[in-house]
């Protein structure tokens, strides 16, 4: 979701940051790479492919539709993705401050 989250304010140190923690989650190349331009990247599990719909949408409309909102309810439960929207708000305010003072991993 992190990664989901610098792909879209295209910032360059939380994706330098959080890439190779993701690889070392075991996410391939591929699949950095989709987020990276964001496309769907070809995931594994239901699960993750759920929460990356839920950071693409939220991201891109800035809200969530009511058949995704039921849908990840009723997968995730209600306090998982009140976290994961939170996660998602938290991790836009680092990029942000990120960008605004254009940090890099020097």
């Amino acid at each position: 979701m992190i990664l989901h989250v610098a792909a879209h304010y295209r910032c360059v140190g939380e994706q330098q940051i959080h890439e190779p923690i993701a690889q070392q989650t075991g996410l391939s190349d591929e699949v950095l790479a989709a987020i990276r331009a964001n496309a769907p990247p070809p995931l594994g599990t239901a699960r993750q492919r759920l929460l990356a719909e839920v950071a693409n949408e939220l991201l891109t409309t800035k809200k969530l539709s009511a058949a995704l909102y039921e849908r990840a309810v009723r997968e995730l439960g209600e306090r998982t993705l009140i976290e994961v929207v939170g996660i998602l708000g938290y991790y836009a305010l680092v990029a942000y401050t990120l960008n605004a003072f254009e940090m890099r991993l020097e």
